[in-house]
């Protein structure tokens, strides 16, 4: 009797090293290719379709699909350090736009905050153009805050409030409106009572 059939059979198709997502550092890899085979006597005997394939890690042995090749870690780091900073200055623009005006000296202190975070000038032109777009969206430091607030930790929460009032006091001290939106940006970011305070007394003195 004749016993033939079909079954999956995985196969070590190269290797090399990646940047593994779950160790955090670089590690050896193996990259697997799952195929149906025609058997014969349960043996493999005729490659058929590809059922998948994946990318295995030889130290924590997790599994990943194939395009965490091409992941960089430096590139990832660059580009949300980025955003980070085209966040904050959108946090200081509407917090210099809490009184109404915009003076020169929160300009100045504005492209400082962003010069600071992302190694770039921010040009005149380009300001003016965020400060525009930010008055028609009618936008508030604490509701553009509240969307990032689940993605920061502490420490990115309290750069973003520094920020906040580095431009904040550019012109002297708090008014009304202005204290109420640092006030408002604090509960948006959902930091402590006790941080913003000392956050507060550290950039005053």
């Amino acid at each position: 009797m004749i016993i033939f059939g079909t079954r999956g059979v995985t196969l070590k198709t190269g290797s090399g090293d990646f940047a593994c997502p779950q160790c955090r550092t670089t590690r050896p890899y193996v990259y697997r290719t799952v195929r149906r085979f025609f058997t014969l006597y349960f043996i493999p005997v005729i490659p058929l379709d590809k059922l998948g394939e994946y990318v295995e890690c030889q130290g924590c042995r997790g599994t990943f699909r194939p395009d965490v090749l091409n992941y960089d870690p430096q590139t990832e780091r660059n580009k949300a350090r980025v955003e980070f900073a085209q966040s904050v200055k959108r946090v200081t623009i509407l917090t210099a736009l809490a009184d109404g005006d915009l003076e020169e000296t929160e300009e100045e202190a504005i492209r400082a905050v962003y010069q600071g975070l992302s190694g770039e000038d921010l040009e005149p032109g380009d300001l003016q153009s965020e400060v525009t777009m930010a008055r028609q969206a009618g936008a508030t430091p604490a509701s553009f805050a509240g969307g990032m607030a689940d993605n920061l930790n502490e420490h990115a929460k309290e750069v973003v409030m520094k920020a906040a009032l580095r431009v904040a006091l550019a012109d002297g001290p708090l008014n009304v409106e202005e204290e109420q939106a640092i006030d408002d940006l604090a509960a948006g970011l959902n930091m402590t009572q006790a941080h913003y305070r000392g956050i507060m007394a550290e950039m005053e003195e």
